[in-house]
């Protein structure tokens, strides 16, 4: 899903103008950051924690800590290949070190 709307979004600034890639950047970066939140809220595990907990089974800080732990590679990935599609279809400078830091921006 992520890669589609990162070949929609590079195909709208595909050789666009400077003030145009701006708002790329900030769209980019909106994106990433709704994606990263709404991918963390779920309420499907609710059930499963009470279970948990009226078993002592586990604390809801480790399970807190293995949620986070699992969705971050994730959410890390898709930030990468969100990022890599829409920096080169939208034109922006290539050199690795500007690549390197809009990865970064969006990480």
């Amino acid at each position: 899903a992520n890669s589609a709307l990162a070949l929609i979004l590079g195909s709208l600034y595909w050789n666009a103008d400077d003030d145009a890639k701006l708002a790329c950047v900030y769209y980019s970066i909106l994106f990433v950051c709704c994606n990263n939140f709404l991918g963390n809220v779920t309420t499907d595990e609710r059930p499963i924690l009470y279970r948990h907990l009226q078993a002592f089974q586990y604390s809801p800080a480790a399970h807190t800590l293995a949620r986070v732990g699992a969705s971050a590679a994730v959410s890390v990935l898709d930030a990468v290949v969100f990022g890599t599609i829409v920096y080169w279809m939208a034109g922006f400078t290539a050199s690795f070190g500007r690549f390197a830091f809009a990865l970064l921006n969006l990480v």
